[in-house]
């Protein structure tokens, strides 16, 4: 289950961390589904792009695992959640 949040934290997120992050990931249409667990984001793709770690980094994580199935797993020096629902709010 996904952290709770407060709404003050949620509108603290640089949305240039947002577009670095879905850049990093092929963009919003290349995202099926998206989960986080305190200082890991847990991302389906529909076609896993050649990941760059420096979006990642510059989007504030530490960087990624390339896992089976197009899914990648997000690692964030802190909890990534506020992070996620700003991601969310966009691929919706």
């Amino acid at each position: 289950p996904e952290t709770r949040v407060t709404e003050e934290a949620i509108a603290e997120v640089d949305p240039k961390a947002v577009d670095w992050l879905l850049e990093s990931l092929g963009g919003v249409e290349n995202v099926k589904a998206l989960e986080s667990y305190n200082t890991r984001m847990s991302v389906e793709l529909k076609v896993a792009p050649s990941l760059d770690d420096d979006l990642f980094r510059k989007a504030g994580s530490r960087g990624h695992a390339e896992l089976v199935n197009g899914r990648v797993q997000i690692l964030g020096d802190t909890d990534l959640t506020a992070l996620a629902r700003k991601i969310k709010e966009r691929l919706s």
